[in-house]
């Protein structure tokens, strides 16, 4: 290929190289037809042009890898000598990922040589996508298919090759692929110089990209680290204040106390002392009624004494009288004379006795009607002479008083935490403690896990793991996986590795390799919980190994299930890899 004649064709290449796409499993099915289309193909454009076995080869794995190469290896080195590329499309083929990407690698050959009619189809098996746009326009390998033109193989597959009418078609499609090759086009020379240009166009315009990402990053991790700063001045300064406010709370439930304390010692002592001011006037009260006594009952002798004289002389006029008449008409009666009772006169009430009960009656309806009321109970207790319920109205005084100081301590408690357990710790009657207790419990909120689960955080950890990779960092790319957890290639069909696997990979690849691995769009968040969450990731990799050869692919699909765990960070518990491949690949 290195011919730069200006009249330049593939058909003068001194190796025509050119690839058969097909599936194993078909051919098998077919019992090797597939491999004798393959060769009869083969021969069919040797004889066209003439050329020798070591001429033009139409390349086949079955054929073309010795046993014990690593086989992707292979056909990947073959596509890129290939000229031309014949893929045999059947349903197996569609939906076959690595069909898929010897067709991607050969599109992207394609396109370095400025070409788009190097690509001749074969449908050996109906797909029914092809016969519907709307079904094949989206397709990865339908799309490039669709637009091109095809040779429809399906009535002849089941004829064997040697048929005159098998025969005949591959004269027509092999002279079609030689027409197709000695069409003019730009010199290979020109082409990779025009590649070179591009290549280092966009190497320039990539490093002009990460370096600008660079300093965005920088200039993100300031204001971040900024921002952190600041948050934490912030959390300082309310820590502080909340601090101070619990100190002066505490101080004031203190002073509360205190005073209450002090007020309820001057009231017992007012108590101590009306009592015996009390008992003081009761005495005095008793000795006064003693030094009374004998005038009361001298006072009541000689009220009862002009009473019993006119009783005496009116009895006496009566009994003259009727002893007059009874001699007058009868005889004197003896009898009766000896049981005839003499006038009774009844003693007056005590006067002392009924005004105490009518001051009790008086002062316990004063009483009652003060309760719930510390002045009127005040009042009371400084007005009452008898002072029955003296000792309650004290007792209850002091209760009223302790529960409006508490009222107005937990008035001024509401909303901080600390003031709040201070007034419950500290309350005597206590009347808003059940509310108090429902506030603190709704102040204190729980801690949220892992800081929460914002879409920024649950992809940090992947977003580490592609800086990671590209900086070479072990120790980041490890911390970024949690404990048990799994990875797995679906293109590569290799099994399941751990964590520590995944690791020492890495530490192998990083010693002779270089990545650049980015990701094509946002990540999706595809479901998320508290704890757990699934993300899913297009990606493109470009990988320069120590030759100095690079590859990139694009449009790599992986998955993640990142969890929350007992290390208080998000980090990745599963990953599934290239899951589907729907960019290009090739050289970088």
């Amino acid at each position: 290929m290195n011919d730069s004649s200006p009249n330049f064709c593939l058909i003068d290449l001194p190796e025509l190289v050119g690839f058969f796409s097909y599936s194993r499993e078909d051919d098998d099915d077919a019992a090797g037809r597939l491999t004798a289309l393959r060769d009869a193909i083969q021969r069919e454009l040797r004889g066209q042009l003439g050329r020798s076995r070591r001429q033009l080869r139409l390349w086949q794995d079955k054929e073309a890898i010795i046993p014990g190469r690593l086989w992707q290896k292979e056909i990947k080195a073959a596509i890129e000598e290939a000229v031309f590329f014949i893929p045999i499309i059947t349903p197996t083929v569609v939906n076959s990922n690595y069909c898929r990407s010897e067709f991607e690698f050969f599109l992207e050959q394609e396109r370095m040589f400025g070409r788009s009619d190097l690509v001749f189809p074969i449908l050996y098996i109906r797909v029914p996508e092809l016969e519907h746009e709307s079904r094949w326009r989206d397709h990865p390998v339908l799309s490039v298919i669709g637009q091109r033109q095809w040779v429809d193989w399906r009535q002849l597959r089941l004829l064997p090759v040697d048929d005159l009418a098998v025969r005949r078609a591959i004269e027509e499609f092999c002279s079609k692929i030689i027409e197709t090759l000695s069409r003019p086009m730009v010199p290979l020379e020109e082409l990779r110089r025009r590649q070179a240009e591009e290549e280092a166009r966009q190497h320039h315009e990539e490093e002009a990209r990460k370096h600008e990402e660079e300093e965005d990053r920088k200039r993100q991790e300031d204001e971040a680290r900024q921002a952190a700063a600041a948050e934490a001045v912030r959390k300082r300064q309310e820590e502080t204040e909340r601090a101070e406010q619990a100190a002066r709370a505490r101080e004031a439930e203190l002073r509360r106390q205190a005073e209450a304390k002090r007020q309820r010692e001057r009231e017992e002592e007012d108590a101590r002392r009306a009592r015996e001011a009390d008992e003081v006037r009761k005495r005095q009260q008793q000795e006064l009624l003693r030094e009374q006594e004998p005038e009361r009952r001298k006072q009541i002798r000689s009220s009862k004494r002009p009473v019993i004289i006119a009783a005496a002389i009116s009895a006496a006029i009566a009994v003259a009288v009727t002893l007059a008449v009874v001699f007058m008409r009868e005889p004197t009666n003896p009898a009766r004379q000896a049981g005839s009772p003499g006038p009774q006169v009844p003693a007056p009430p005590d006067a002392a006795a009924q005004h105490l009960a009518e001051l009790t009656a008086r002062e316990q309806q004063t009483y009652d009607a003060a309760r719930g009321n510390v002045s009127a109970l005040r009042a009371y207790v400084n007005g009452c002479t008898v002072c029955a319920h003296e000792s309650a109205a004290h007792s209850e005084i002091t209760r009223l008083q302790t529960a409006d100081e508490e009222e107005r301590s937990y008035n001024a408690a509401r909303g901080n935490r600390d003031a709040l357990q201070a007034y419950v710790n500290g309350c005597s009657v206590c009347s808003h403690a059940d509310a108090a207790r429902e506030e603190i419990a709704r102040l204190e909120t729980p801690p949220v896990p892992c800081g929460g689960n914002a879409d920024a955080q649950l992809v940090r950890p992947i977003e580490s793991l592609y800086r990671a990779v590209n900086e070479e960092d072990l120790d980041l790319y490890a911390q970024q996986w949690a404990d048990g957890a799994t990875s797995r290639d679906v293109f590569s069909g290799g099994g399941e590795r751990t964590k520590a696997e995944k690791v020492e990979t890495k530490r192998a690849q990083f010693s002779k390799w270089k990545f650049n691995l980015t990701m094509d769009r946002p990540p999706e968040i595809l479901s998320k919980t508290a704890t757990r969450a699934e993300i899913s990731v297009y990606y493109s990799i470009s990988i320069t190994f120590a030759s100095g050869e690079c590859k990139r692919r694009t449009g790599v699909l992986e998955k993640y299930t990142v969890t929350c765990g007992d290390t208080g960070r998000w980090q990745i518990m599963d990953n599934t890899d290239e899951i589907n491949v729907s960019g290009s690949a090739g050289r970088c």
